[in-house]
């Protein structure tokens, strides 16, 4: 494909989730690499708005017009894009594309979407890394990839506020839990956190951190009513913005988590990282750091094609105990 032809304006309908959000970096990155000069512009739900704001390589972030699938898609068609890439892989990410004029639109041929794509491009789950899957989409149309390195990025703002609240404490080691998820299913016991915590706080002089959603702050506050030194321990639920949790993630010296999207914003900003999988396929979700590891009991039925109707109660996650996690904590330990 010639670039010099024409500079293209780039629509992406981007994942609205925050470990997908961020995976999809590799993508953008590479795509404005090939098309240097050109307008590169997302859509996505607004919650996961603020990751794509950090990106670089992308010019505006839209929402989706009133929820609405017809106003999102009339939105689209007035913005006159040549090329659209649909990384989502739902049929009404689809429907937001029907007769826009774009001259591309590619995008994976999952749930009946071949009609609506002038490039679809066949989608095998769990075959690669969900980073690399999204770079099928660029090799459809001969984009070569020259850079496969998960990369994340801080908001200035965002990164001061985290400078100043961290002063607070600036003498220990500081470790991010992420023990909460969007899924009951993914997430191991809580007492399983509070040994955890109580073996990092012997081990090591070090502050614990949670961040979340105000929803979740009691949850982390009855953790730390449990721990037998519950001093230097920080709960930051419903107090920070997502550019904010992103910024006090880059600042931390270990995070330890379950399967979400967290783990990814500390696996890509380098920094030693362990994420607990329980029903959910490592090759697909695992993360991409260098300094991060990947745990799983490896039970015969993981990863698990239909995880609500399981019929053992989520023995893969529910049943690790902190035995079973110790060892990664103290080779993730030793690094720092």
């Amino acid at each position: 494909m010639n670039t010099n032809l024409k500079i293209p304006k780039i629509l992406v309908i981007a994942p609205n989730f925050l470990g997908d959000s961020v995976l999809s970096e590799i993508f953008f990155k590479n795509l404005k690499k090939f098309y240097k000069n050109s307008q590169i512009d997302v859509i996505t739900k607004n919650n996961v708005k603020p990751i794509y704001e950090l990106f670089p390589h992308v010019n505006n972030v839209f929402g989706y017009v009133d929820k609405s699938i017809i106003k999102t898609r009339k939105f689209i068609k007035e913005q006159n894009y040549n090329i659209i890439f649909l990384l989502k892989r739902s049929l009404s990410s689809a429907l937001m594309t029907f007769n826009v004029k774009a001259s591309q639109i590619i995008g994976f041929d999952t749930q009946f979407r071949k009609p609506f794509l002038t490039n679809p491009v066949k989608y095998i789950k769990g075959e690669k890394p969900e980073a690399f899957a999204f770079l099928d989409l660029l090799y459809n149309i001969n984009i070569p990839i020259s850079n496969f390195n998960l990369e994340m990025y801080e908001d200035i703002n965002s990164k001061n506020k985290i400078i100043d609240l961290l002063n607070i404490d600036n003498e220990n080691k500081k470790i991010l839990i992420i023990a909460k998820s969007t899924r009951d299913d993914k997430e191991i016991n809580s007492d399983v956190w509070i040994k955890i915590i109580d073996y990092l706080k012997k081990n090591k002089n070090v502050a614990i951190y949670f961040i979340g959603l105000e929803k979740e702050k009691e949850y982390y506050n009855n953790i730390a009513a449990k721990i037998v030194n519950n001093t230097y321990v920080y709960n930051f639920c419903g107090i920070l913005n997502l550019k904010e949790c992103i910024s006090l993630v880059n600042k931390m010296d270990m995070v330890l988590g379950v399967d979400t999207g967290f783990c990814h914003v500390a696996s890509a900003f380098n920094i030693p990282t362990l994420s607990i999988f329980g029903h959910t396929p490592i090759n697909q979700w695992g993360l991409l750091g260098k300094k991060s590891i990947n745990f799983s009991l490896n039970l015969d039925c993981s990863p698990c094609n239909n995880p609500n109707k399981c019929k053992k109660q989520h023995f893969c996650i529910k049943n690790i105990t902190f035995l079973d996690l110790k060892p990664t904590i103290d080779k993730l330990l030793n690094t720092i």
